[in-house]
């Protein structure tokens, strides 16, 4: 069942179906032939045969009748009721040959079992009819009374004949219906059968396509909605080569891919997760050295600002006066030690000199710093 296509599994229940509908209708044909050509027959044996046999016996009994009246009158002196007994007689017998001719034109199976009932009727007819009625229309009346012993045995012979024909077309009539019969319940059998069949192949094939397409249908739901739900562990078995089978290969292998592609996101993770920790470990060396540096810079501010207070205390201290004499007498000094220094003294100062209401406001001190250089103080 595992290696079973789908497509040829429902292709050949189709096809069994259709054959099965097929049977059928061909039981329903048969039948309807078959009684068609039972019909047929009973209505070719039964009813013409018979009712033309009939038929051709009453007017060959009712020309025998008018003959012997004929006679009968004729010699008790009534000639012209003897005359038109004869001429009823003569008309008799040609009704008589008109239904004898449609009787033997009525084709029959000449190997059939009808033949020798018709031959024995035809034979009987001749025989009463043919050679012994119609040559005495123009017989004398002791003639026709002499052989009426005779036609008498010779009518007894056709209706005999006829008898055995008539029971030959009954028993026939049986046969038939009988057949019809056998038949009838013949193929009422038969559907009977295939209806059984038919309901036991829709058992089997709805067994089959539940354990074949329902139920792994079902499975692989259930495996969808696992992986759906991100379980990956649960084993997904083989189910053959066929298109069941080919679903189940497919999920398998897509779980397989999903396997590696979370493995795989896993490591990344792993690996982003290890680099995290590396940038926060950075992250917080950077900020301890951070936090050293604002020391070191509070430390520093710190000393700037004892420093701007040493200066400060330095600008309030008394300042020294020197005279406009001796610090021209310095200048000198200087400007023979190094002239070059004391032009660029003399330029610098120039450049550092405020304006008249700056310097009546203030008065600068030109200290000499170790005979290199003079710095500004205000």
């Amino acid at each position: 069942m595992k290696h079973l296509s789908i497509k040829w599994s429902l292709t050949a229940a189709l096809a069994l179906l259709v054959l099965m509908i097929g049977l059928i209708s061909g039981l329903g044909f048969y039948s309807n032939h078959s009684s068609s050509q039972a019909l047929e027959e009973l209505a070719a044996t039964n009813v013409r045969l018979v009712n033309l046999a009939n038929r051709t016996q009453v007017h060959a009994l009712r020309a025998q009748t008018f003959l012997d009246r004929s006679a009968s009158f004729s010699t008790q002196g009534n000639p012209e009721k003897g005359q038109e007994s004869l001429a009823m007689a003569a008309e008799a017998v040609a009704e008589a040959e008109a239904r004898f001719n449609e009787f033997r034109a009525v084709p029959i199976n000449p190997e059939g079992t009808l033949v020798p009932h018709r031959d024995a009727i035809v034979s009987a007819y001749n025989a009463f009819v043919t050679e012994g009625i119609a040559p005495l229309l123009e017989a004398a009346p002791f003639q026709i009374q002499r052989r009426q012993e005779e036609l008498g045995a010779l009518s007894a012979e056709l209706d005999l004949a006829m008898s055995g024909f008539i029971a030959y077309t009954e028993e026939r009539g049986a046969n038939v219906l009988q057949r019809l019969n056998r038949l009838a319940t013949t193929i009422g059998g038969i559907a009977i059968t295939l209806l059984v069949i038919s309901l036991v192949a829709v058992v089997v094939i709805r067994w089959a396509m539940m354990r074949s397409v329902v139920r792994p249908l079902r499975r692989a739901s259930e495996h969808f909605a696992r992986i759906a739900d991100g379980d990956l562990t649960d084993q997904i078995e083989d189910r053959g080569r066929n298109e069941i089978g080919q679903l189940y290969s497919g999920l398998s292998a897509m779980q397989e891919k999903l396997k590696q592609l979370v493995m795989a996101l896993r490591g990344s993770s792993e690996r982003v997760f290890s680099g995290a920790g590396d940038i926060s470990a950075g992250s917080q060396d950077l900020s301890s050295r951070t936090e050293q540096q604002a020391s070191a810079l509070q430390q520093t501010a710190s000393s700037m600002e004892e420093m701007s207070t040493t200066v400060s205390k330095m600008l309030k201290q008394p300042k020294r006066r020197i005279s406009f004499r001796s610090r021209r007498h310095n200048q000198r000094s200087q400007g023979r030690r190094g002239g070059a220094h004391g032009a660029t003294h003399a330029r610098d100062c120039r450049q550092c000199q405020p304006s008249q209401q700056h310097y009546r406001r203030y008065r600068f001190h030109c200290l000499p710093n170790q005979y290199l250089s003079t710095q500004c103080i205000r």
